[in-house]
C-alpha cells in the first residue's frame, strides 16, 4: 500500500533500517540478538537485507543501511560501537557487508549510515570523530555509502545553549568532503 501511495503521489519511497542497533521486535526478549552464535545472527541479518532489498529493488529511492552503528565512548577504532549486537556476534564487518549485499540487490538505490548524537552534549564531539572514522573505514574497504543521515534526538530543555553551530557545521563539511 505504501509503494502504491507514493507511486500514485509522484513521492519516492525512503526504506529504513537494514541494520538495526538492538532489538528484534514484538515477541523477542530486548537482548535475544547478544546470544545468537555467528552464523545464526549471519542468517537472521543477511537473511532479512537480502529478501527485503530484492522485494522492493528498483521501488525505493534510499534505504539506511546502518543505523546507530557508531558510539564516541564504547567504540573500535574505526567508530563503530563495539556493544552493537551485530558487532558482538558478526565482528567489525557486519556493516560493509550490509552494504555491499545492498548495494547488490538495489544498484541504483542511494545507501545511507543513519546516525544520532552529533548535534549537541557533552558526546557530540566524540560522536562526530567516530562518524567520520567509520565512513573513512567503510570507503577504504569500498562499501557503497552514499550519504549519512543525522538523526536527531533533541530536547526542548539546553539545546541552544549546548549546540555548538560552527563545530557543526565542519563535521558536516567534513562528511561532504568524503
Amino acid at each position: 500500500a505504501a509503494f502504491a501511495f507514493a507511486q500514485a503521489n509522484a513521492q519516492s519511497v525512503f526504506a529504513a533500517h537494514l541494520v538495526w542497533d538492538e532489538g528484534l521486535g514484538e515477541g523477542w526478549p530486548p537482548d535475544a540478538l547478544y546470544f545468537l552464535t555467528e552464523q545464526e545472527a549471519r542468517d537472521h541479518l543477511y537473511g532479512t537485507i537480502d529478501p527485503e532489498v530484492a522485494r522492493y529493488a528498483g521501488q525505493t529511492k534510499a534505504w539506511v543501511c546502518c543505523n546507530e552503528i557508531t558510539d564516541g565512548r564504547r567504540k573500535d577504532a574505526n567508530g563503530f560501537w563495539t556493544v552493537n549486537p551485530w558487532y558482538q556476534t558478526i565482528g567489525p564487518t557486519f556493516a560493509e557487508e550490509a552494504f555491499f549485499l545492498a548495494n547488490q540487490q538495489d544498484p541504483n538505490a542511494i545507501l545511507i549510515m543513519n546516525e544520532f548524537g552529533t548535534e549537541q552534549g557533552s558526546g557530540a564531539t566524540a560522536k562526530r570523530t567516530s562518524v567520520l572514522n567509520a565512513i573513512d573505514y567503510l570507503q577504504s574497504r569500498g562499501a557503497p555509502i552514499h550519504a549519512l543521515g543525522i538523526e536527531a534526538h533533541l530536547t526542548y530543555k539546553g539545546f541552544a545553549q549546548g549546540f555548538n553551530a560552527t563545530a557543526f557545521r565542519a563535521f558536516l563539511s567534513q562528511v561532504a568532503s568524503r
